[in-house]
């Protein structure tokens, strides 16, 4: 987690969209961090916690899309 910490803390402008609302990367990693202990400590709910794991992955996939199609690697706020 200390290195989703510091990757973020310097990313304040980007945000993440989460139930309408943007929320800043730090608390998005605090809550989702959140998510997959609770998924884990609930009989190690292990589908639970794949899936913090994917929403996780997603800002991911999406660059690695725009990489395979040789577009700008540069991602909006928005789009991350």
């Amino acid at each position: 987690m200390a290195t989703v910490s510091r990757w973020s803390k310097g990313r304040a402008a980007h945000r993440w969209r989460h139930n309408g609302r943007w929320k800043s990367n730090r608390h998005r990693s605090v809550e989702l961090k959140q998510r997959f202990i609770s998924a884990m400590d609930d009989d190690l709910n292990s589908s639970g916690g794949l899936a913090v794991l994917f929403d996780l992955a997603k800002p991911l996939r999406a660059l690695a899309n725009r990489l395979e199609r040789g577009k700008n690697a540069e991602m909006s706020s928005r789009e991350i």
